[in-house]
């Protein structure tokens, strides 16, 4: 029996569909690695899709869980199994990314600039404001941050 038969059979083992819940599945290789996690409210559907698209997968793993966590899970699943084919988590509470990160300590540095001994305001060649704070006060963050960092 072909792969895509088998696959097919254990379809009809799979849960119906729950109102307010959504499906996290692993696609799984016959080594047995994960190559794909994902999140679905038809899960049958779902998976025919991946079919269709030509993945490769003997096994299948299946939680399920409320839709206001569905992200968050799926994410956690992720970062668990690391699948091959994954490349982005989804958007959720629990994880961020590093862009993300530096987007939010420049705002929280620009937000509370009051509080810093800016020791000069000028002008770039594009006519940007340009505000200067001694080098050892940048250290200092810089070293505060990186603390904070090694004391997780």
């Amino acid at each position: 029996m072909n792969r895509t038969v088998e696959v097919k059979n254990m379809l009809s083992d799979f849960p119906d569909f729950e109102c307010h819940m959504r499906y996290i599945y692993a696609l799984f290789n016959e080594d047995d690695q994960c190559i794909y996690v994902g999140q679905s409210a038809n899960l049958r559907r779902r998976i025919y899709q991946h079919l269709a698209d030509g993945k490769d997968f003997c096994r299948i793993e299946i939680n399920h869980c409320p839709d206001v966590v569905a992200n968050a899970t799926e994410a956690d699943t992720i970062v668990r199994l690391n699948p091959s084919l994954n490349k982005t988590l989804p958007p959720s509470y629990k994880y961020t990314t590093m862009t993300a990160l530096k987007q939010s300590v420049v705002r929280a540095i620009t937000d509370n600039e009051h509080n810093l001994d800016i020791r000069f305001t000028g002008k770039t060649k594009k006519g940007m404001t340009a505000k200067y704070i001694l080098t050892t006060d940048s250290e200092r963050l810089v070293f505060e941050i990186a603390s904070l960092l090694k004391d997780k």
